[in-house]
């Protein structure tokens, strides 16, 4: 391919570093999106008298992993407490993060108590 500009003709392999866009192969990689899953799944085969509700068992699975959250962050600021201690921590910063993280991590939970107790007792205070 020949490159013409006002006063000049060049050829490709005159020009250091130019190569047009189909000399070399580009592959693309990519992931497939997955379909959308449901939030449970149907009780067919569960044991016992009663099926258990989808959304009571949502409800648990939130509260579960909140739980979880609080222990998680928990972990992770005490560990990183001990390696203050220890000398064995090169970044404070680290702690300082670790510790803002557990902390709303529990008043989340905390926040999320208080407002299904909330709804628990506008629930109780219906007259039917």
């Amino acid at each position: 391919m020949d490159l013409v500009w006002p006063g000049f003709a060049f050829r490709d392999s005159e020009i250091p570093g130019y190569y047009t866009p189909f000399q070399e192969e580009f592959i693309m990689e990519f992931t497939p999106i997955r379909p959308i899953e449901p939030l449970w799944t149907p009780a067919a085969s569960q044991t016992g008298t009663q099926a258990q509700d989808p959304a009571q068992s949502l409800f648990a699975s939130v509260f579960q992993s909140a739980i979880q959250n609080v222990r998680d962050t928990n972990a992770v600021q005490v560990d990183l407490e001990y390696q203050l201690a220890t000398g064995q921590l090169d970044n404070p910063a680290d702690l300082t993060l670790a510790t803002s993280k557990a902390t709303n991590a529990a008043i989340l939970l905390m926040e999320m108590r208080n407002k299904a107790m909330d709804a628990y007792n506008e629930l109780m205070r219906i007259s039917l």
